[in-house]
């Protein structure tokens, strides 16, 4: 089964520290325009009938240089893909994003062409191409194809020339539709040294080969490494599944990071020396050590916020009374980053910051209040996992801090708006994040809390055809904020319609806690609901509207390729009781169910009885274990489905 791999380096060790040599120019046998018969005529992919697109041929090339006055890399792609569905004329829309600020990445040499399955072929022209700002430093060319069809070839080509050199572009060898040749070439004759991370993405058997070069293999599919040539042959498709972090993560990829750089003077720098003193290195970092080390960044906030924790007694008090204060009077703008382009006082002033700006403002605030905090560095889990081998800075994309009080340490997040202190935006919990404390800088485990809700109900079945009542919830924690987020964009009516039924019809409800971020969300509602309940001949058939995320089986795949990665641990608890009408009687009633998974990480149990003419229903779901490997998928899938089951059985009275 497919799983992440560790990261190997490309010597025996699989990452390099020294120049990566000029190359061997390797062949992937194919012309511009060029397109083989066999391959114009293509009906289907051999090795996956079920694709719509394939690419056929993936080249990269990477051109390091430097000289006395200048230094940059070339970057050279083509790629070649051949559509078979209708579902596939995607690829026809092609989107190629370059860091534009300050000019630092730029596009050129743009070729486009499509060869249609008679042979007829399509050059686009320049004005076919067109480039687009998408944020204030990136931007993207964007063009068509024209006259797309089943069968039909693309191709395209450029170059990306970049002057930023802490990173080479990253090679993926895979995609969302199978790629029969990826190859990428690395040419380094430059003053520029850099660390190679290549990671397969699945279990693949390495093998050595007869000229020294290294092999993985796994059935058709095979990866070639010599001296700064990779290639792939016959990768399958990466198909996205529900409840994983990013899909990059499982595609082969192969990353390059800044080492060592020797300068015209002579003078010789290692970036990749250890993760020591890399946190040195950010401590002592203007742009970033400086903004919660140095008062001239964050005086003017330090006025503002002083007096909202002055005179308190504990650590406790005032680290509350700190996150209080910038969450009120700094919103966070969406952005999650890991070096700030503001300074504190600048946030405060415009009221608005990214992650990394807010972090480092709180930084400021708790130090000056006499509590000892450090940054901690992560990687959200849309942006992928992080490798622990190398001092990669690159590959963190946000910022919280490690707050220790009374010698307890605990994280605090702080982008959101509803956030209480202590817990973590969704996005941080991918699982472990870099603690860098210039004494001591390590990794640290990240452990989210529960979501968690309760929920009891007070029912009554009208033969008429009405369930009708009242609903008392609590939701804590995870689920809290979810309340929070839905109730700011819909209607309490609109949106218990949504878990409950269309037709609900809600005659009173209140809230507490919505407001507020340090405690739960409580909600009271009267409601009637008329499709869950059907009144026929003598009987009653009752549904009831159970408060759950998983009335459906959230797991519908016939076998898992890729781990499953829940952001947190969840329990539900539900308690029903429902007054039979008068003249009615039970006559079936769901079975009792105690449910475990196979190891333990889950467990389900479901009551169900009557007494003194009312049906009582008690439910309880607990999933702590938040990753399963694919192997115990099944087991999973099976859970689930059991859950679902008894959660959709009806009730029958009969009269």
């Amino acid at each position: 089964m497919h799983h992440r791999s560790p990261c190997f380096v490309l010597s025996l060790a699989l990452i390099l520290t020294a120049l990566l040599p000029c190359l061997a120019s390797g062949q992937t046998g194919y012309e511009w325009g060029i397109i083989p018969p066999a391959d114009l005529h293509l009906k289907q992919y051999p090795l996956d009938s079920s694709a719509v697109a394939a690419i056929l041929i993936d080249d990269g090339k990477a051109t390091v240089f430097s000289s006395s006055d200048n230094y940059g890399h070339l970057f050279k792609h083509y790629r070649r893909i051949k559509l078979f569905k209708k579902a596939g004329f995607e690829w026809a829309d092609v989107r190629i994003p370059y860091y534009s600020y300050q000019r630092t990445e730029q596009i050129m040499s743009i070729r486009a062409r499509i060869t249609l399955p008679n042979g007829v072929y399509y050059e686009l022209s320049p004005e076919d191409f067109h480039r687009e700002q998408s944020s204030e430093r990136w931007s993207a060319l964007t063009f068509a194809f024209p006259k797309v069809e089943e069968g039909a070839v693309l191709e395209y080509s450029y170059d990306l020339s970049s002057n930023h050199m802490m990173e080479l572009k990253p090679w993926y060898f895979q995609a969302s539709i199978p790629v029969r040749y990826s190859q990428l070439r690395v040419d380094n004759e430059s003053r520029f040294s850099y660390a190679t991370l290549f990671e397969p993405g699945t279990d693949m058997e390495r093998e050595t080969l007869p000229d020294g070069s290294t092999a993985f293999v796994r059935g058709e599919n095979r990866i070639l490494i010599s001296e700064g040539l990779y290639k792939m042959e016959n990768a399958p498709a990466i198909r996205k599944e529900a409840f994983v972090t990013t899909m990059d993560d499982y595609r082969t990829r192969i990353r390059f990071q800044l080492s060592e750089a020797v300068y015209p003077n002579g003078q010789q720098v290692r970036y990749l020396d250890s993760w020591e003193s890399a946190a040195r290195r950010l401590y002592e970092e203007p742009s970033f050590g400086h903004h919660y080390r140095k008062g001239r960044y964050y005086k003017q906030l330090l006025r503002a916020a002083a007096p909202h924790w002055s005179g308190m007694d504990t650590e406790w008090e005032k680290a509350q009374a700190i996150y209080d204060f910038l969450s009120e009077h700094i919103r966070w703008d969406g952005q999650f980053r890991s070096f700030p382009r503001k300074q504190p006082d600048e946030s405060f002033e415009q009221k608005s910051a990214s992650s990394a700006e807010l972090t480092l403002a709180l930084l400021a605030l708790l130090r000056e209040a006499g509590i000892e905090a450090v940054p901690v560095l992560t990687s959200t889990r849309s942006h992928g996992k992080m490798a622990v081998q190398y001092p990669i800075i690159d590959q963190f994309n946000h910022v919280m801090a490690m707050v220790k009080i009374e010698g307890k340490g605990f994280v605090l997040d702080m982008p959101g708006a509803g956030l209480p202190m202590g817990l973590l935006h969704p996005e941080s919990l991918n699982g472990m994040g870099w603690m860098m404390d210039p004494d001591g800088p390590s990794w640290i485990i990240i452990t989210p809390q529960h979501a968690s809700r309760f929920a009891k109900y007070s029912l009554e079945a009208i033969p008429e055809g009405i369930l009708q009542g009242s609903i008392t919830c609590r939701f804590e924690n995870y689920d809290a904020l979810r309340e929070r987020e839905a109730l700011a964009t819909l209607s309490g009516s609109q949106h218990w319609a949504n878990r409950l039924g269309a037709d609900l019809s809600i005659q009173r409800i209140t809230y507490k806690g919505l407001k507020g971020s340090s405690q739960g969300v409580e909600a009271e509602l009267e409601a009637r609901l008329s499709s869950s309940i059907l009144t026929a001949n003598d009987f009653i058939y009752l549904s009831l509207p159970y408060l759950s995320d998983f009335k459906e089986n959230p797991f519908r795949l016939e076998q898992r390729t890729y781990p499953v990665e829940m952001p947190y641990p969840l329990q539900e608890r539900l308690v029903l009781e429902v007054k039979i009408p008068e003249g009615y009687e039970v006559k079936s009633i769901p079975e009792q169910l105690q449910l475990e998974l196979p190891g333990g990480g889950a467990s389900f149990s479901f009551i169900a009885g009557t007494r003194e003419g009312r049906i009582k229903v008690a439910v309880n779901l607990l999933v702590e274990k938040t990753r399963y490997k694919p192997e115990e998928y099944a087991a999973l899938k099976a859970f689930f489905r059991q859950v679902a089951d008894k959660l959709n059985e009806q009730l029958v009275l009969e009269k």
